[in-house]
């Protein structure tokens, strides 16, 4: 914020000229030095220490640059009990952290169909009086077989064998594979609260087999993100455009304002028609 100050000081909103720029930190580079039970997304200040620069005369990096809480617009993230957000340096749980054993699971069980799938065919040869050669001490005999199996697959991707042996392929069961994730892409539906045609791109065949009402429920859960987490901090922000000298109002801000975010739920033309309906009934009873 241009306002001739330093960030240790809180913003003058009578001088403030503009806002000049936003600078994304994480909360391992933003840290809360005073807050308390009471009130804990409002400390007094803020260190900022980060390697990101900052200003074109930076030369190296921040360490324990004091911020005023003016200064800083707040992504809380999500709500954590106070035991454990102060073990979070006063911040809330990451989003990512709340799925992250149900994620590790499903990676692991991924990892684990790759190592199925690339094992699916065994490659089995046959040979009379094998272990009877081994017990004997022919095991260089046999390593001689082997390696002209090799040699002669490589050269022209056959096998020269005894009329007496057999080479076959031993084919592992896949048959349940393409389900097998299912359970783990549930869990992180579940951790997450998205529905799981959203999160796998997969057309639903439940309730609304066109989607619809999925496409409901995750605009729900977008505008209740927006109102809990979102207002507040944007709003912030652009109260101080308002306010700046050389802002879209002058630093005059009108009296009533608000931040409004538009639906993220898209009606179809189909149900703008029914809706435009069903409100020409009501106002004709009306009349």
């Amino acid at each position: 914020c241009d306002d001739g100050l330093d960030p240790s000081e809180p913003v003058d909103e009578t001088k403030l000229r503009a806002v000049t720029d936003y600078i994304p930190l994480s909360r391992y580079e933003l840290i809360p030095t005073d807050f308390t039970i009471t009130d804990y997304s409002k400390p007094e200040f803020y260190q900022i220490t980060t390697s990101q620069k900052l200003t074109d005369l930076q030369e190296s990096s921040y360490v324990n640059l004091k911020v005023h809480h003016s200064r800083v617009a707040r992504f809380d993230g999500l709500w954590l009990p106070w035991r454990l957000r102060s073990q979070n340096s006063g911040w809330g749980q990451s989003v990512v952290g709340s799925i992250y054993y149900a994620l590790k699971k499903y990676w692991t069980a991924q990892d684990g169909l790759v190592e199925m799938v690339q094992d699916a065919d065994v490659f089995c040869h046959k040979i009379p009086g094998l272990f009877q050669r081994i017990a004997s001490g022919n095991e260089s005999d046999l390593k001689k077989r082997l390696e002209a199996n090799a040699l002669s697959r490589s050269v022209y991707g056959g096998l020269a064998i005894d009329t007496e042996e057999e080479v076959e392929y031993l084919n592992r069961s896949l048959s349940g594979i393409k389900d097998a994730l299912d359970p783990f892409l549930k869990e992180i539906s579940m951790a997450l609260g998205w529905p799981s045609s959203i999160l796998t791109g997969d057309s639903p065949g439940g309730m609304g087999k066109e989607g619809r009402f999925e496409e409901r429920q995750w605009a729900h859960i977008i505008e209740d993100w927006q109102a809990n987490y979102m207002l507040k901090p944007v709003t912030q922000v652009f109260d101080l455009i308002l306010k700046s000298k050389e802002g879209p109002t002058r630093g005059l801000p009108p009296e009533n304002w608000s931040v409004f975010f538009p639906s993220v739920f898209v009606e179809t033309d189909k149900e703008k028609a029914e809706l435009r309906l069903q409100m020409a009934q009501v106002d004709s009873q009306y009349v």
